[in-house]
């Protein structure tokens, strides 16, 4: 079931999933160039590691995906993306 106040942790790890995949960018490929292991964005994406501990590949984040941390907690310029479509390899 989901949550129908998301918390704003949710939001923003659940908006890097979309834009990475609007994006077009595999788990893989994005994880490559953030220079973190596969299971790590993955951690990420699920909201599991805290951004405050990682800060450092946030910013590399947001410099990827080419957006702030404002818009990607807005999540306003973001087309409907299938967030469960995609095959991550």
């Amino acid at each position: 079931m989901k949550d129908k106040n998301p918390t704003k942790r949710q939001i923003f790890c659940n908006n890097i999933k979309r834009l990475r995949k609007a994006k077009q960018l595999s788990l893989r490929e994005m994880a490559r160039k953030l220079e973190i292991g596969t299971a790590s964005l993955i951690k990420i994406e699920n909201g599991i590691i805290p951004p405050h501990l990682n800060v450092l590949i946030f910013f590399s984040l947001y410099d990827n995906l080419g957006v702030t941390p404002d818009q990607i907690l807005s999540g306003e310029f973001l087309e409907e993306v299938d967030i469960n479509s995609e095959n991550d390899e």
